[in-house]
């Protein structure tokens, strides 16, 4: 296992709501028999078929994605910028979005499921000023508050987390995961605790509940969802979780003294796991106030009148692919096509249309989105037409602000977003990791489209995503990056700093990669940077210059690269300096 600042889960990430945090990223993974030197392949049998691997063979690359964050493209964790070991990556998270409880996760081109199988995640708690300083808090806090991070895990005969050699179709463990430990149990004072409970499993949902021993449920009250409070507490006995979903819970032990409680699965995904977490409650009394349950904080939801356009993705199979089995596709196009631009402050309906014989959690990058409704469908080919009545969200989907649906076969899911703030390109994707590598996942990008077409110059409100007539997009290569990119003209004449290996050595022999240059902090790539510089996008950065996008760089800028890499010196062993602004996370 690997692990974040050598925690399973990672530690959790406290931030206020306007703080700015930055984060180091190091890959830091090393040999255990030789800690001196850099891992040269990864954790587990990579399927080099698969976009990234297809590259970068087996290397240990990995991306860090805050889900949920609302925050610049190239901070949003986009598949293709990733770190090898020796590298470190720079975060920058401006938390100007509501107070939410997110989490952090892997993920790397090809490489998601495996990453994030090998214990790379964990909670970004983002806080309200109000929150973190009140004392007199309005629901169960401090020791009454318990974040639970949910996964599974399959074992071998040595009692060694194990994963298939292949892409999994949908891979699920036989053992429940809870901050990472196996039937955790702990004990609980006699009053009320609120839990968020998290789905960090890679593919099975969860239907939850807490049940005494004999069986009979306690009622518990929903307050809050992925991205903010609801408008009035729900009510439940169950609540159905899918991967990345969060929802915090307010649940009254008091009057279940000297019992045992359980937290519950009762979802039928095989292999079945059903008892997650055993709580022994204390006859002593706990935090038993009340709390408000409506009127809870919330941003103001947005009319559908005010959207510009409905945006569809269909979701489904491909017959055959690379890897000699079905690949996933969103609008039966692959990753690598983007097409679907969005105007900067735009409101637009998504569509999610399931063309799948599964249920498919769906998410988007950058945005934050009310569910709206369903329809039942009919798929013609590769289009579809409404075949039903309306059918309402979920009781819990109502009256909040999430990042994450679930998205049912045979259905269109409705959801409405605002994107502003921030341009570039993005990600719409599954959660469920293993179709998150084989391709359920497309781009999509945020424009200025306020645009003159005067083919001369680049102007504020323009940038190349919208306006490609007045700017310039380029390769997002640059050097000093520590990857040789042999596919956009790096060579040892070019750029010795990425092209030479640690023997001095040079990578690139008649414009292709030497093998031995692959893995050990260093990289070599035939292909052109996947992630594109868009002029306009208010960043002087890769191989930007005044004279070739003045708009960005005519004044000194500031925003310097996101990567650091120095593959001659090793950096200084990881050790933890978390803070409410600065965090150095090592992996």
């Amino acid at each position: 296992m690997w692990g974040v600042n050598g925690e399973i889960p990672g530690p959790t990430i406290e931030a206020t709501q306007g703080q700015l945090v930055t984060v180091d990223f190091v890959n830091d993974l090393r040999r255990l028999d030789a800690p001196e030197e850099y891992i040269t392949s990864h954790l587990h049998t990579v399927m080099e078929c698969v976009k990234g691997p297809d590259t970068y063979g087996d290397a240990a690359r990995l991306s860090l994605r805050v889900h949920g964050i609302h925050a610049r493209a190239e901070y949003s964790g986009h598949p293709s910028r990733t770190i090898l070991p020796g590298q470190t990556y720079t975060y920058k998270f401006p938390n100007q979005q509501p107070a939410a409880t997110m989490w952090y996760h892997d993920a790397a081109q090809g490489l998601t499921r495996l990453n994030n199988y090998a214990g790379i995640g964990g909670f970004y708690h983002l806080m309200s000023a109000e929150e973190r300083y009140s004392n007199v808090p309005q629901f169960p806090s401090g020791e009454y508050y318990i974040p639970l991070f949910i996964s599974d895990v399959a074992l071998d005969e040595q009692g060694v987390p194990d994963y298939p050699d292949e892409i999994a179709y949908a891979f699920a463990g036989e053992f429940p995961v809870v901050n990472g430990k196996i039937w955790p149990k702990t004990e609980l004072k006699a009053g009320k605790y609120r839990f968020t409970l998290l789905n960090a499993a890679g593919k099975r949902p969860l239907a939850l509940s807490f049940r005494l021993e004999g069986g009979d449920v306690i009622p518990f009250h929903a307050i809050a969802a992925d991205q903010s409070y609801y408008s009035e507490a729900v009510l439940l006995e169950e609540l159905i979780v899918y991967p990345s979903e969060r929802y915090d819970v307010v649940v009254d032990f008091f009057h279940h003294r000297n019992r045992d409680v359980f937290l519950v699965n009762s979802d039928a995904t095989t292999p079945r796991i059903s008892r997650l977490v055993r709580f022994s409650i204390e006859d002593r009394s706990g935090f038993t106030a009340a709390f408000e349950k409506d009127g809870l904080p919330q941003p103001p939801f947005i009319d559908e009148l005010l959207s510009v356009r409905n945006r569809t993705w269909v979701l489904d199979e491909t017959s055959s692919g690379s890897c000699g089995a079905s690949e996933f596709s969103i609008n039966y196009q692959s990753f690598d096509e983007v097409e679907d631009v969005v105007c900067i402050g735009d409101v637009e309906v998504w569509e999610f249309a399931n063309a799948f014989g599964a249920v498919i959690p769906m998410h988007a990058h950058l945005v934050q989105f009310q569910v709206l409704e369903r329809f039942p469908v009919q798929f013609t080919d590769e289009t579809f037409e409404i075949d039903g009545a309306r059918l309402d969200a979920e009781p819990w989907e109502r009256g909040v602000w999430k990042d994450t649906v679930a998205c049912p076969p045979g259905q269109v899911t409705r959801v409405i977003a605002r994107f502003e703030d921030f341009t570039g390109p993005f990600v719409v994707d599954s959660p469920v990791m293993e179709y998150r590598d084989k391709d359920m996942k497309r781009q999509f990008v945020v424009a200025k489209c306020d645009c003159d077409n005067d083919g001369v110059s680049c102007d504020n409100t323009e940038d190349a995503w919208g306006c490609p007539s007045d700017c310039a997009l380029t390769s997002s290569a640059f050097c000093g990056d520590g990857i040789c990119q042999a596919g956009d003209g790096e060579t040892c004449g070019t750029c010795a700093r990425d092209c030479r290996n640690k023997e001095g050595s040079c990578c690139v022999s008649g414009g292709l990669c030497e093998a031995e240059c692959i893995g050990g902090g260093f990289a070599c790539t035939e292909v052109a940077a996947p992630v594109n510089v868009a002029c306009g996008d208010g960043l002087c950065e890769a191989r930007e210059t005044a004279a070739t996008c003045a708009v960005d760089c005519s004044a000194v800028s500031t925003n310097a690269s996101p990567y650091k890499s120095n593959p001659a010196q090793l950096p200084t062993p990881c050790h933890n300096v978390h803070g409410h602004s600065e965090s150095h996370h090592c992996v």
